[in-house]
């Protein structure tokens, strides 16, 4: 009986019709309010240059304010450089891109080092290219032992050390600070990581290969390793895949008319390093394909692509199962295509 019930019992309906709009979009607003920008982070132009700086002073938050916009940092022991992409897998400017070509220049170029060595990091989910991110600040670290690991092997050896060169590829990882929210931008994110692998990430790495082939064609020692995580793993594989399935099917025709029965087979760079990568293994099958066909490889084979996975990583273990049973459920495959 009305004035009986709840106390929405007794407002009337043209109230309670007007309020579930206005309910509606202040949810709206704060799910809007959660997001997180969609700007690069590193957004200073080339024409400021890289700026030097080290791991133990950027423990100062001064040293990270007036970091934290550069796209370049120059530290004792490695060069760090910064290259970001939009959700459309577009690079947000061609200045950090120009800033990259002349950091690896004077890189490359120091007396007290031979050569260089680049190391490229893609990141996952939850992460950006901010001076303060977890992931930013694990990188500079791990560069930091490489290069002191390094330098004390080139004393022992009487030689000089390879410059180490970090390229950090951002882009917005976390698009919602909202706990539970943000577990649900896995698929979208999951999306952008693909577009961001299919779209420029392909020319970055072509740029980087490309330097290095010039610089050993000059003599010079260099090398070229790439390292993609979750998501980042995921646009890795995306930017890179046709090419290391075109090149198993060089090795393979070579083994097929005779020159080889044990093909060398020619990776991209020196190595590919995917941790814990957010894709479906029916997206490795073509590959998986290709390996078993050819069988037999040469003794003088390196490590072309290595993938590492963890048991115990929650997204790849909970969402990423679910995230893909929620896909699939319109689709239909063939014989050779099982979903997985």
């Amino acid at each position: 009986m009305e004035g009986s019930g709840s106390p929405s019992s007794i407002v009337p309906s043209g109230r309670r019709a007007r309020g579930r709009p206005a309910a509606l979009a202040a949810l709206a607003g704060a799910a809007l309010a959660a997001c997180t920008t969609h700007a690069p982070r590193r957004a200073a132009c080339a024409a400021e240059g890289a700026v030097a700086t080290s791991v133990e002073r950027l423990a100062a938050p001064g040293e990270r304010e007036r970091v934290g916009s550069r796209s370049a940092e120059i530290h004792p022991g490695f060069g760090l450089t910064f290259v970001e992409f939009d959700d459309q897998g577009r690079l947000w400017g061609l200045d950090q891109l120009a800033l990259l070509d002349r950091t690896l220049a004077e890189e490359a170029r120091r007396p007290d080092t031979e050569g260089v060595g680049i190391v490229v990091f893609v990141h996952g989910w939850y992460h950006d290219a901010s001076v303060c991110d977890p992931f930013v600040a694990c990188y500079r670290a791990l560069l930091d032992r490489i290069a002191q690991e390094n330098a004390a092997a080139a004393r022992l050896a009487g030689t000089k050390p390879i410059r180490l060169v970090g390229v950090y590829c951002g882009w917005r990882g976390r698009s919602s600070t909202v706990p539970v929210i943000s577990n649900l931008t896995f698929w979208g994110r999951k999306k952008t990581a693909e577009r961001i692998g299919s779209g420029e990430l392909v020319a970055v790495f072509s740029h980087l290969d490309r330097f290095v082939a010039r610089e050993r064609a000059e003599g010079r020692v260099a090398a070229l390793s790439i390292v993609g995580h979750s998501f980042g793993g995921s646009a890795v594989f995306s930017a890179l895949s046709n090419v290391l399935k075109t090149r198993l099917v060089e090795a393979l025709e070579e083994k097929d008319r005779g020159r080889d029965s044990a093909p060398v087979v020619r990776g991209f760079g020196d190595l590919v390093v995917l941790v814990n990568p957010a894709f479906e293994a029916s997206a490795y099958a073509p590959l998986h394909d290709l390996v078993d066909e050819i069988g037999t490889f040469s003794p003088r084979q390196t490590p072309v692509l290595v993938v590492v996975s963890s048991e115990t990583d929650f997204p790849n273990r909970v969402w990423f199962p679910l995230g893909r049973s929620i896909d699939v459920a319109t689709q239909h495959t063939g014989p050779r295509s099982p979903f997985s």
